[in-house]
């Protein structure tokens, strides 16, 4: 039940793929780490984690090959870098009728400061959102993600 596409983007200079799990139900995008690929999600078992919400139709997962070392020469490699700037227009009303969840552990490799930090710039922009914190058993990795993710597309589809 895997598809994926390769094309040259003008953007970023180079073939990027686009790799899509499932045909139907509310779509999922996943990113991959910094250097990461559209199919790390699956060899990193985040893709059979979800298996159940793909096979039933509930969700169809899209992951793309990381720009990370582009967005970083950018200086744009994340949202606290341009979303404080955004004036009102259609992108901050498109936001605002969003949610934004922000799950976190606070273990090995977390920086819980960077995460209330985006949901204040969020919230000073009237961007609904919620930060849950799963403490600090919980570090930044692959079997949090495989654990946290089900739960929440669960909870939300």
């Amino acid at each position: 039940m895997r598809h994926s596409k390769v094309w040259y983007s003008e953007r970023v200079q180079r073939h990027v793929r686009l790799t899509r799990w499932g045909h139907y139900g509310m779509p999922v995008l996943l990113f991959p780490t910094a250097g990461g690929d559209a199919g790390e999600a699956e060899r990193m078992q985040l893709i059979g984690a979800l298996w159940e919400l793909i096979e039933s139709g509930r969700i169809k997962v899209y992951s793309c090959d990381s720009v990370w070392g582009e967005a970083l020469l950018s200086r744009q490699h994340s949202p606290l870098h341009y979303l404080p700037d955004l004036d009102d227009g259609w992108q901050l009303d498109t936001l605002r009728q969003r949610m934004v969840l922000m799950a976190m552990g606070e273990g090995q490799w977390e920086n819980p400061s960077h995460t209330w930090n985006m949901a204040r710039v969020l919230g000073d922009k009237g961007i609904p959102n919620r930060v849950d914190s799963w403490g600090p058993t919980w570090p930044h990795d692959w079997p949090t993600w495989r654990q946290m993710l089900p739960g929440y597309l669960t909870e939300f589809v």
